[in-house]
């Protein structure tokens, strides 16, 4: 599942797998993934994304180098560019897919799955994967959930 600070919520620290502590900002667009539902954990400040946007947060190397400014600006700019393209890409992938018919489906909404359709033509894909669709061939509606317990097994 995928979540954000709420606006004015204050920031949220909390300790990664390698016992690093990590600050997240309310308002500075990081997408935090997480196995349990945080905006029950913490009522009021996370919010759950369905439509996960590929915002990816990391510190760039280019922090820790001394650069002239003039070098460090256009490669930054490249990065930037390179990183909206990708951000780009998936969208269309989830745009080509169809609509988003989740909400229909509860199991695939109990194990973070995402499910489209494209006229009568069914996509199944993981929430967290989403540039690959899982089913073969496109479903009918009424054999998604059939596939989606399979899938599970």
């Amino acid at each position: 599942m995928y979540f954000k600070l709420k606006p004015k919520c204050g920031n949220h620290s909390e300790k990664d797998s390698k016992g690093k502590l990590v600050v997240y900002k309310a308002g500075d667009g990081a997408v935090i993934q997480s196995d349990s539902d945080l905006s029950e954990r913490f009522p009021g400040k996370f919010e759950k994304i369905t439509e996960v946007e590929i915002k990816p947060t990391f510190k760039s190397p280019l922090d820790d180098i001394e650069i002239p400014g003039e070098v460090k600006e256009k490669v930054t700019s490249l990065v930037k560019k390179v990183l909206k393209k990708k951000s780009d890409t998936a969208k269309d992938f989830l745009a080509s897919l169809g609509t988003e018919v989740t909400k229909e489906f509860p199991l695939a909404v109990k194990e973070d799955l995402r499910v489209f359709a494209n006229g009568e033509a069914y996509s199944v894909i993981e929430a967290d994967e989403a540039d690959k669709v899982l089913n073969k061939a496109p479903l009918k509606k009424a054999s998604v959930k059939a596939f989606i317990e399979k899938y599970l097994k």
